[in-house]
């Protein structure tokens, strides 16, 4: 997928989205989930199954947490305080609907942004923002290798031990120049704009 912007942008973008949706709730929070979920189902089908599939213990530890610790009516008055309440299944269901929307978004950018873009977006967004000449690029070299060992081949903690998985020399490393142009200034505008207002928004 390719969406035409500076990978900087493309995050500034998402980082403004994923900030307004954590301020939604009730209807407008569950058309957003919705949305996300089938724009990520149809684009990141995959990336969005492995996400849900390594939080699911976070979301199982939400809901009894929320549904049984938090104060209220008790759904089921009979099983007395093994009940879940009312107001904490609507918590619970909140707080999972918030994460699962922004795993979505994560796996759509995931998507949406190769490792090298993305490193490229972090590294720019944060390098700039350094007092230090050249920051910039040194943390887009590093972010380049840490990127292409977690998108690598799983390996055991044991071939740690042996030795077994001591990185290879392989090809240098190669990061495309990507351009700043006028589009990137008024997305990044936008975004900072949108996410500052919805900050405000308490």
């Amino acid at each position: 997928m390719k969406c035409g912007l500076h990978p900087a942008s493309t995050i500034l973008a998402w980082l403004a989205l994923a900030t307004s949706l954590s301020r939604l709730s009730g209807l407008s929070l569950a058309l957003a989930l919705l949305v996300l979920l089938c724009a990520a189902f149809v684009l990141a089908r995959h990336r969005l199954v492995r996400l849900i599939r390594r939080a699911r213990f976070l979301l199982l530890s939400l809901v009894a947490v929320f549904a049984w610790a938090s104060p209220g009516q008790y759904m089921f008055p009979a099983a007395g305080a093994f009940s879940p309440t009312l107001e904490g299944a609507h918590l619970a269901l909140a707080h999972v609907a918030i994460i699962v929307a922004m795993l979505s978004m994560v796996a759509l950018l995931l998507e949406l942004l190769p490792p090298v873009e993305l490193a490229s977006g972090c590294a720019t967004l944060i390098g700039r923002a350094l007092p230090v000449r050249g920051a910039d690029e040194r943390l887009l070299a590093r972010l380049c290798l840490v990127m292409e060992y977690v998108e690598g081949p799983a390996v055991h903690w044991r071939d740690w031990l042996n030795g077994a998985a001591m990185p290879q020399e392989g090809p240098p490393l190669q990061v495309p120049d990507f351009i700043w142009r006028g589009r990137d200034s008024l997305v990044g505008g936008l975004s900072l704009l949108a996410a500052a207002a919805a900050v405000l928004m308490l």
